[in-house]
Formats: structure tokens, C-alpha cells, sequence
């Protein structure tokens, strides 16, 4: 467990301990969040939306390999521009 002691300025700051950001992995305009449970406060790190959003969707499994998609995506350009006189 790791304590340290701080002290609050005037408008209610707290530097947070470089050991205790290094943990948390918390970096400059990062976003913290305090939750109080029993009469402790806790610090977190706060996460984005896009954090939290990240991943929550299974990827789509394709059907065909990449160089099979190019040469779909090719010969449908050829025939397109055949048909366009391009």
C-alpha cells in the first residue's frame, strides 16, 4: 500500500505523487474521477467514452482474404470503367 500526504491549497488542489500517476498510468489533461465509499475517498482514472466504448463490438469476420478482396475490388473497377468508357 502506498500513502502519501499532501496539502490542499486555498482553491482545494492536490498534487497528485508521481508514484501514485505512474500506477494509475494517469498523464497531463487526463481526467480523474473521486468516488466516496465509507468515508474514503478514492481516485481513479477516469475513462472516455471512447474508452470504455472500445472493443465492446465483436469485429466482423470477412469471408474472403485481403488479396482476394483487391482483385473483387479490382476486376469490379475494370468492368465498371468498361462500362463507363473511362
Amino acid at each position: 500500500m502506498v500513502r502519501e500526504v499532501r496539502s490542499v491549497s486555498s482553491k482545494g488542489q492536490v498534487t497528485i505523487p508521481v508514484e501514485i500517476r505512474n500506477a494509475l498510468h494517469i498523464e497531463p489533461n487526463d481526467k480523474v474521477a473521486f468516488t466516496l465509499v465509507d468515508g474514503e475517498a478514492r481516485l481513479t482514472r477516469a475513462r472516455s467514452r471512447l474508452d470504455q466504448s472500445f472493443q465492446a463490438v465483436t469485429g466482423l469476420k470477412l469471408s474472403v482474404e485481403l488479396d482476394q478482396l483487391t482483385e473483387i475490388a479490382a476486376t469490379e473497377h475494370a468492368e465498371r470503367a468498361a462500362r463507363e468508357g473511362l
